[in-house]
């Protein structure tokens, strides 16, 4: 688990840099821009867990990456592999779905921006295609418990369409929450210690990156200001 994880964590850092090239940022802000979301500690402190938190910013990194492409060129190779990233940020988490949708529309609209309607009903068949094998695990919750997202349940004025776990359910009214924990200020104060320690190595990374790229347009100035901000 965790040398897959931190796998996905070096290609998260990757993707980040990725997204910022894609925006048109110089190599330098790139690199920059990588190494902060690298050393965030929302981000390193999962990197050898087993939560899905990480491979899910990767994938929706990835996504933007090859949708910003996608929409500034409207090939359709950039749009097939941002909706393959797309379908997998989905595929790991339900939470990443909303997202899948609009972000496949937007890729239709791109390609009929820059093609025309003609372009509409094989970029969404492509798409479609190229992000189903990711979802498959929806069509077996489907079979098994009778709602693609369960045990989660979907609502909508005030109709139930998918009914989740009772379960579930009773643990978000907060009915089975009991006496509250009890504040525990060493464990605050040792997590703030990890979260100020992650940080200052981040800064110095951030340094030595600035120091490695200083021809490529980054002035002191520019450091200056980052610093002390």
């Amino acid at each position: 688990v965790a040398v897959a994880t931190a796998c996905a964590w070096l290609t998260g850092v990757l993707a980040a840099y990725g997204a910022a090239r894609a925006l048109h940022a110089r190599a330098a802000a790139a690199w920059t821009t990588a190494l902060g979301v690298a050393v965030m500690p929302c981000v390193l402190s999962f990197m050898t867990s087993a939560y899905v938190t990480g491979p899910l910013l990767t994938a929706l990194l990835l996504a933007l990456t090859f949708q910003l492409l996608a929409i500034q060129s409207g090939r359709l190779g950039d749009a097939v592999l941002a909706a393959a990233a797309l379908g997998l940020a989905s595929g790991v988490q339900s939470l990443a779905l909303p997202i899948l949708l609009v972000g496949l529309a937007t890729l239709v609209a791109c390609r009929w921006w820059h093609i025309g309607v003609s372009s509409v009903l094989p970029t969404t068949a492509v798409c479609l295609a190229a992000c189903a094998p990711m979802l498959t695990g929806y069509v077996v919750a489907w079979q098994d418990t009778g709602s693609p997202i369960y045990p989660l349940s979907l609502t909508i004025a005030a109709k139930t369409v998918f009914q989740g776990s009772e379960q579930l359910a009773g643990v978000f009214s907060g009915a089975n929450l009991g006496q509250l924990p009890v504040f525990e200020p060493w464990r605050f104060l040792s997590g703030l210690f990890y979260g100020v320690a992650a940080t200052l190595l981040g800064l110095r990374f951030l340094q030595l990156c600035w120091v490695i790229a200083r021809e490529d347009g980054v002035t002191p100035t520019t450091w200056k200001l980052y610093k002390y901000s």
